[in-house]
C-alpha cells in the first residue's frame, strides 16, 4: 500500500508518506493491555525514525530501534 502512496500524487503540494507502526498480537491479556502493549511498540518505532516497525511486548528500557525498514520510503 505504501508503494502505491509513495506514487500516487496526495495533491499538487508534492506531500510525502512515510509509515511506522506498532504491531502485537492477542494473547491472554486484556484489550487495554493489548492497546497498551502496542502503544508502546509505535512509540518506539517513531522513535527509531521514519519506515520503522517496532513489535510487542517491548521492554520500557529499551532504546527505540528499527526492526524492519521494508516500509521505508526513498
Amino acid at each position: 500500500m505504501l508503494a502505491q502512496l509513495r506514487h500516487q500524487a496526495l495533491s499538487t503540494l508534492n506531500l510525502r508518506v512515510s509509515f511506522s507502526a506498532g504491531v502485537g498480537e492477542h494473547r491472554h491479556q486484556t484489550s487495554k493491555g493489548l492497546l497498551e502493549e502496542v502503544d508502546l511498540a509505535l512509540y518506539q518505532a517513531k522513535s527509531a525514525g521514519r519506515g520503522c516497525v517496532a513489535i510487542a511486548p517491548v521492554p520500557a528500557s529499551r532504546p527505540g530501534r528499527c526492526l524492519n525498514r521494508a516500509f521505508s520510503s526513498p
